[in-house]
């Protein structure tokens, strides 16, 4: 259903990225690629649905050292 490597900046790849930086659930992409031009946070729901998919199905999470 969703790809295994979103695209940099998509909502999949963006909510991958907090749930592993332990960031809290905030809908976003980056249209241009990660970072580049403006954070878009006006998703579809198409968009939304794939943000959660990557938020919920990172396993893996930053190790702090703390």
């Amino acid at each position: 259903m969703f790809p295994e490597f979103p695209e940099y900046g998509s909502p999949q790849d963006r909510g991958s990225c907090d749930a592993y930086y332990g960031r809290m659930f905030r809908p976003h992409k980056y249209p241009q690629g990660r970072l580049q031009g403006g954070r878009v946070t006006e998703l579809t729901q198409q968009e939304i649905a794939e943000y959660t998919y990557g938020y919920e199905n990172q396993d893996d999470r930053k190790d702090w050292g703390i």
